[in-house]
């Protein structure tokens, strides 16, 4: 029997989530709402495949993955979500995770997940196959793109921090931080094309936060 892990904020979802899975291949040795019970489960238990809510309370799901991946936890990872974005499916290529699944599909597609993550194949939503090529790898070059000062202020931007107040929080002038903010904005019209960061910061904070 194939051992799994199981992590969502949502009860209910974890029900179905349970219930879709095929139990004469795979055993559900924990769930978790949270990514600090997922992480303990991942620490403590042999999981072969973890499958983890991107968006859960006290540690996200990239999260819990980078710190397994430090620490060398020998299992492989299924992200689960809502999120459409062009930049949360190039995060998760260029974190090597190899399954991503929509939740409104993952009822009928789990199973085929699952089999083939196990055999080293990746596997996304078919519904993500209408994100244009070069639309994903320009958010795999932005991930590479960005400099850890500008990775700094587009997350304090997320948080609706001001120029002035990041000036203070990084001790840097509001000028250098002006300077960072436009550099930002030429990099994402290199590779996206011409956009709002304001906009773009709303409709891309899960990627923001993991930068």
């Amino acid at each position: 029997m194939i051992n799994l892990l199981i992590a969502d904020d949502h009860p209910l979802l974890l029900q179905g989530l349970a219930h879709a899975i095929d139990r004469s291949k795979y055993c559900i040795v924990a769930e978790a709402f949270n990514g600090n019970e997922a992480l303990t489960h991942l620490r403590e238990q042999k999981i072969d495949v973890a499958i983890l809510d991107i968006e859960m309370p006290e540690a996200d799901g990239f999260s819990v993955i980078k710190t397994c991946r430090n620490e060398q936890v020998k299992t492989a990872f299924i992200i689960l979500t809502f999120h459409k974005e062009p930049s949360l499916l190039a995060y998760t290529k260029e974190l090597g995770i190899m399954g991503y699944l929509l939740k409104e599909e993952v009822g009928k597609n789990i199973n085929d997940c699952l089999e083939a993550v196990l055999k080293g194949q990746s596997y996304y939503s078919e519904s993500l196959s209408n994100i244009p090529s070069h639309i994903e790898a320009a958010y795999r070059q932005l991930y590479t793109d960005f400099t850890p000062s500008e990775r700094k202020i587009l997350k304090l931007i997320n948080r609706d921090f001001s120029s002035k107040e990041i000036s203070e929080k990084l001790f840097v002038s509001v000028r250098t931080v002006e300077k960072h903010r436009s550099n930002i904005v030429s990099k994402l019209h290199k590779h996206i094309g011409p956009i709002n960061l304001i906009d773009w910061i709303k409709e891309n904070k899960v990627f923001i936060i993991n930068l």
